[in-house]
């Protein structure tokens, strides 16, 4: 598999954005913040099993990938 672009980064660059909105927002209230861990908790749980259906898919290029490039906390590559 070949790292491109933000998916040199993190494993899922796309949806970093979303979750984001919901944990950075400003003023929080006991609904945002229920809201954000839920919202949280939805996408780290999505993300887990797109990544068992890839894992499926591509098999050991995946895990090689997976390997290299951190989950969701993205980190400069590694030269």
């Amino acid at each position: 598999m070949e790292r491109a672009g933000a998916f040199r980064f993190t494993r899922h660059p796309g949806s970093l954005r979303a979750l984001d909105f919901f944990l950075l927002w400003p003023r929080k209230t006991v609904n945002r913040a229920t809201l954000a861990a839920l919202v949280a908790l939805y996408v780290v749980l999505g993300f887990m099993h797109e990544e068992h259906r890839l894992r499926k898919a591509y098999g050991a290029a995946f895990e090689r990938y997976r390997q290299i490039v951190p989950f969701l906390i993205p980190c400069p590559p590694e030269r």
